[in-house]
C-alpha cells in the first residue's frame, strides 16, 4: 500500500517552435485562446526586457549571445513553472533548434507534461511571409535583410536535430486556426515522454 497522496491533474506545458517567421506567435496566441486558462511566454519579449547589454541571438559577441539565450530559456521556464503552479497552461514561444536545448527545457519543467510543436512551412514560405510583412511595415532589419532571410539558415539544424520529435506541422498553406485545430487534435503526438 502506497503512502503517497494522489497527485492532482497533470498541467500541460507547450513549446511552440520553428524558425523565425514560421507562425509561432500567432499559433501560440490562438492555442491559448482555445484553452481554459493559458498564458503565452514569448522569448523575444523577455529578451527585449534587457535594456543595457542586450545581445540578440545571432549577434556578436557570440559567447554573450549564447549566454543570454540560455538565460532567456531559464527565465521562460521559471515563469512557466510559476503560472503552472497557479493553474495556467504555459505556452512558450521560442526558437528551439537542438536536442540539447530541448533537453534543457525538459529538465527545467519537471512535473509538467511537456508538448513540442514544430511549425515547418519551409524557409521559402517564411522568407516570402516576412518580406511581405516588412514591406507593409516599411522597414528592413540590419544589413537590408528581412528576418526570414537572416534566420533561414536555422531550418537545417532544426530539421537535422528535431525531426521525429514532437508534432511537426507543415503550415505553409494552413490558416492559423486550422494549425491550432491540428495541434489540439494531435496533442498526444506532441507530448514528449
Amino acid at each position: 500500500m502506497s503512502s503517497h497522496a494522489p497527485s492532482g491533474p497533470t498541467i500541460d506545458a507547450w513549446l511552440i517552435t520553428g524558425i523565425p517567421g514560421a507562425g509561432k506567435t500567432t499559433a501560440a496566441r490562438l492555442l491559448a485562446e482555445r484553452l481554459e486558462r493559458a498564458v503565452i511566454i514569448e522569448g523575444d519579449l523577455l529578451q527585449g526586457w534587457i535594456v543595457s547589454g542586450n545581445v540578440w541571438p545571432g549577434q556578436e559577441p557570440a559567447a554573450e549571445s549564447a549566454r543570454q539565450i540560455h538565460l532567456n530559456m531559464r527565465n521562460q521556464c521559471l515563469l512557466a513553472q510559476s503560472y503552472a503552479a497557479a493553474g495556467f497552461t504555459p505556452i512558450i514561444d521560442y526558437v528551439i533548434i537542438s536536442q540539447a536545448d530541448l533537453h534543457e527545457y525538459r529538465q527545467r519543467l519537471p512535473g509538467l507534461a511537456v508538448h513540442l510543436v514544430v511549425l515547418h512551412p519551409g524557409q521559402g514560405v517564411v522568407i516570402a511571409r516576412e518580406s511581405a510583412r516588412e514591406k507593409s511595415q516599411r522597414h528592413k532589419q540590419k544589413h537590408g535583410l528581412t528576418i526570414g532571410e537572416q534566420f533561414a539558415h536555422l531550418e537545417a539544424p532544426l530539421v537535422e536535430q528535431l525531426t521525429g520529435t514532437g508534432l511537426w506541422i507543415d503550415n505553409a498553406t494552413l490558416a492559423p486556426p486550422a494549425t491550432v485545430d491540428l495541434i489540439l487534435t494531435h496533442r498526444q503526438r506532441a507530448r514528449l515522454d
